[in-house]
């Protein structure tokens, strides 16, 4: 692809030189080899009933690697947006939830109990959205057994209890301080830019629905239960993610469990199955193996009908989607160098949180910003920031928005205070974690 600059004089020697997709010699599909295809997948060519058929056996292979095929769990949890990707995933933890034939005359049990089904709403956040909860009944209406946990991600942070982590304020260019004052925006302010709101939305998200499943598990199996969570992220969006996220400031976490396969987070054990599935086998299947009265929604977004430089995910997702339509390996390769990313920092005892997304953030990432921009000019006191010692680079930065043209309180969600409150050490636990090096008063009265 060339990236020539229009004004210059100097021709570009690949500007005339066009994109070739690599086309199958064999114009049969590559695994009946007798019907005609109807889609290409990379380098593949697959007719319509070979296509369905390998998509689910994809899901299939991983499914039998992580569950036992005779094993019954009590409830299996799946995130819902309603969208192509999570529509696709309830569709095939539906064969895997009813009686299926074993050998012989052996019917193997579903692999769950119960499915429950966790939907986030965000139409009081995002502008044009729509509450999608009729949309999912109509999809899981056939299910033998399912419950439906609604959550509001605008009621994540309003009524928090005023404190010195319930609240930050900041300034533009400026790090964020505590204060108990009332909050005059929340976190989707129009003042910030669609890639701070488009990264808040994003962690609202994801947290509500990790408490959700928390606390229903623990009213069903009990206080600190292990089970099973399924999110729907695509190769796509996790290719997006994973160069966005990166582009925001996040390396540091992003071999924590963002875009990995499996992953352990409130105590819950988090799959992503569709890590090697693209959107586009996605919308395929959907559109030959869903009926069209539960067909995915796709609901609108901070992003919708935005230009590509409206947003670092836009921008993001354009880049992966063109560099697909000439290289279709690129989504596969990228997602799967993005599974193999894992955590270099700290222990799992010893990691530190952030107290706003709870990934593993690194020490004194305002120290790091204040060492490589400007953030206040000369003459200026530098303000007191106790939770800016406590956040991770990139939410130290989206909370700093050089947008904001005045002084804003955002109003942080709840959990915040939790956060907090692990990073805090006590008396006790530091005497405990250097006793070794401390000398005791009655041997030096011995001596």
């Amino acid at each position: 692809m060339s990236c020539s600059n229009p004004q210059s004089e100097v021709k570009d020697p690949g500007a005339d030189i066009p994109e070739r997709r690599t086309k199958p010699k064999n114009n049969q599909c590559i695994k009946c080899k007798t019907a005609a295809p109807v889609i290409q997948i990379r380098h593949a060519l697959y007719c319509r009933e070979c296509f369905v058929y390998a998509t689910s056996g994809k899901f299939l292979k991983w499914f039998l690697s992580n569950f036992k095929p005779n094993d019954v769990h009590p409830v299996f949890y799946v995130a819902v947006s309603g969208g192509p990707s999570s529509r696709y995933l309830l569709q095939l933890l539906h064969t895997q939830m009813s009686p299926r034939k074993g050998k012989g005359s052996f019917i193997r049990p579903g692999s769950a109990e119960k499915l429950v089904v966790i939907y986030v709403d965000q139409s009081k956040v995002v502008p044009g959205a729509e509450n999608l909860r009729n949309h999912i009944e109509d999809m899981v209406k056939d299910f033998p057994s399912v419950e439906i946990i609604e959550a509001d991600v605008s009621e994540s942070w309003k009524g928090s209890q005023a404190s010195i982590s319930a609240y930050l304020s900041g300034q533009p260019g400026q790090p964020p301080s505590a204060t108990a004052s009332e909050p005059t925006a929340d976190l989707f302010d129009s003042t910030l830019s669609t890639s701070s709101q488009e990264s808040h939305l994003a962690l609202l998200t994801h947290h509500i629905i990790l408490r959700e499943a928390r606390k229903h598990a623990d009213s069903l199996l009990g206080k600190d239960s292990t089970a099973p969570l399924f999110l729907g992220t695509s190769a796509t969006r996790v290719t997006i993610k994973l160069l966005s996220s990166m582009s925001r400031g996040r390396g540091w976490s992003v071999g924590s469990g963002e875009v990995q396969p499996e992953s352990t987070q409130y105590g819950l054990n988090v799959y992503q199955p569709l890590l090697n599935t693209s959107s586009k086998e996605i919308a395929y299947y959907n559109r030959f193996a869903i009926p069209a009265h539960s067909q995915a929604v796709v609901n609108r977004s901070f992003i919708t009908f935005s230009p590509p430089k409206s947003s670092i995910d836009r921008l993001t997702e354009e880049l992966v989607v063109s560099l697909e339509r000439g290289f279709p390996s690129t989504v596969s390769t990228v997602a799967r160098t993005g599974n193999k990313i894992s955590f270099a920092g700290e222990t799992k005892e010893g990691e530190r949180l952030c107290t706003l997304c709870g990934w593993p953030a690194r020490a004194k990432a305002n120290e790091w910003k204040n060492g490589i921009a400007i953030t206040k000019l000369a003459g200026e006191e530098d303000e007191s920031n106790p939770l800016a010692d406590m956040l991770c680079y990139g939410c130290y930065t989206n909370l700093t928005d050089s947008r904001a043209r005045s002084h804003v309180n955002y109003a942080l969600p709840g959990w915040t205070d939790e956060y907090a409150e692990k990073q805090k050490v006590t008396e006790s636990e530091m005497r405990k974690e250097i006793e070794d090096c401390l000398i005791d008063d009655n041997d030096n009265d011995n001596e």
